[in-house]
């Protein structure tokens, strides 16, 4: 391994802890560390910005390391996206605690911020929200996406208020919401196998052609209480030139044989 490789090892983790120190921002905290202006350094690292890259590496790695430990752990004993919040609230308890360096890189660069550290807050948010769609997956949350788009909403507040607040009612607030978020996608997944469940038993008759019949459309409810009382002397469900079988009915064609 050369010396610049090594120091390109080394840039990630003591970068890291430069941007954490004092609580000073992270590109004043990179810029005025002892290892930026060292010779050595400056000789792997081209730029400021390539510092800032380094940094948001090595934080990606290691709190998306911590972040799914913690959750796993919190959710093996009490399954449920409420897992979530108590994973943060220890994240929040720890002493070092500054935010998200990716939404503060981003805040703090503004418009004029280079791209690449843009790119990498993006793809590391996009990287949690996955995670989150896993768990709702498991959980079997209906359409574990939208789910997990809606928890990020309460994530990144959570982040963001208690970096504000240091109150310690973000972390029950954000239980709750999660848990809402939870609730609302767990009544849509009941919903659906209700429906599912509903037209399952609805009966399936074969109707045979009839070619003398007069014809007229019914609604849905009107359908439903016809096939109910269904006889060979009651109107008959066909459709011309075919024999139908009919899982639902939204609009259906009510005969009955001509005298």
């Amino acid at each position: 391994m050369t010396a610049c490789q090594s120091h390109t090892c080394d840039l990630r983790s003591t970068v890291g802890k430069a941007a954490f120190q004092g609580g000073v921002p992270i590109v004043v905290a990179l810029s005025e560390s002892s290892f930026f202006r060292s010779p050595s350094t400056l000789a792997c690292a081209a730029s400021k910005d390539e510092l800032i890259a380094a940094f948001l590496d090595w934080r990606h790695d290691f709190w998306i390391r911590w972040f799914v430990e913690t959750v796993e752990a919190r959710f093996a004993e009490r399954a449920g996206l409420s897992a979530i919040a108590d994973a943060l609230g220890e994240w929040f308890a720890q002493e070092d605690y500054r935010g998200c360096s990716f939404i503060n890189v981003v805040v703090e660069a503004g418009s004029t911020g280079d791209p690449g550290h843009l790119q990498q807050a993006v793809s590391h948010k996009q990287a949690v929200e996955q995670f989150i769609a896993g768990l709702a997956s498991r959980l079997g949350l209906q359409s574990p996406a939208p789910v997990a788009a809606e928890a990020m909403l309460c994530v990144e507040g959570m982040i963001v208020r208690y970096q504000m607040t240091h109150d310690a009612t973000v972390v029950e607030s954000g239980r709750r919401v999660l848990a809402r978020i939870e609730e609302a996608a767990t009544a849509g997944r009941r919903k659906v196998k209700v429906a599912e469940r509903q037209s399952g038993r609805r009966p399936f008759p074969i109707f045979p052609l009839s070619l003398t019949t007069r014809v007229a459309t019914v609604p849905d409810r009107l359908a439903a209480v016809k096939l109910t009382r269904l006889s060979w002397q009651d109107p008959l469900i066909v459709v011309p030139h075919r024999m139908i079988r009919l899982p639902s009915y939204p609009q259906v064609i009510l005969s009955s044989p001509l005298n």
